[in-house]
């Protein structure tokens, strides 16, 4: 990363973030508690808006 330019604080913050994700550091939340659903607007139905007004 540092050879592609990228700044050393910001490498160093990918490093942990990928330690966080391989040690489960990450997600231990959503897996001891899951997600509520709020919404009521279906993946599918969102898609199709989107694409509608996103095509035209």
């Amino acid at each position: 990363m540092l050879q592609a330019g990228v700044p050393k604080e910001m490498a160093e913050l990918y490093t942990e973030m990928g330690l966080g994700i391989r040690k489960g550091v990450v997600q231990k939340d959503f897996i001891e508690h899951g997600s509520v659903v709020n919404g009521k607007v279906k993946l599918e139905d969102f898609a199709k808006e989107f694409a509608s007004k996103f095509n035209s």
